[in-house]
Order: structure tokens, then sequence, then C-alpha cells
């Protein structure tokens, strides 16, 4: 029997239903394919108001793509936040 690499296989990932997950995993087991379900939001997310909302330019680890004057594209991911990293781009633009 030809054993078959599950890591190349397609693997659905929908909301968990109950009793509609259990059949859906014994079914993948059945066809060979792996399933995991994600978890669906639940009403409290979006209704709280005290959760501190961080601005896009002060989180950290992002991946951006800018375009200077220059014509030249930069593309990356920084660990530092986006506005400490652009303000490293433009000192040395300054200077030309």
């Amino acid at each position: 029997m030809q054993q078959v690499n599950r890591l190349n296989l397609p693997c659905p990932v929908p909301s968990y239903v109950t009793g509609l997950g259990e059949k859906i995993l014994r079914l993948g087991k059945t066809l060979g394919f792996r399933v995991f379900f994600k978890r669906s939001p639940n009403l409290s997310s979006p209704l709280r108001s005290d959760k501190i909302r961080v601005p896009m330019n002060k989180k950290a680890g992002v991946v951006y793509m800018a375009k200077c004057a220059c014509s030249a594209t930069y593309n990356g991911e920084i660990g530092c936040t986006l506005e400490k990293r652009f303000g490293q781009h433009v000192v040395p633009t300054m200077v030309h």
C-alpha cells in the first residue's frame, strides 16, 4: 500500500458546527484529507469598546511596501514600528 503525503492534500478550514463537524472529520478520514475548524467569532468581540486599538503605524511586526520619489520600491517585514522604519528610510533620502 502506497503512503500518501498528507501535507500536500487540500485542507479546508470551515467554521465548526455542532453535529456537522464530526461528520466532516469522519469524511475527511475516509477520503484522506485533513480538516481544521476555525472558531466562529463570539458576540462580545465586536461589541467591546474597552479594547485599546493600536494605530497601524504604531504596531510592530508589519509587512510593508514603500515607493520612493526616486522610483525605487522597498518591500520588507520589520520588528519595529512602521513609523520608525519610514523615519529610517526618509533620513538617507534627505542626504541626496
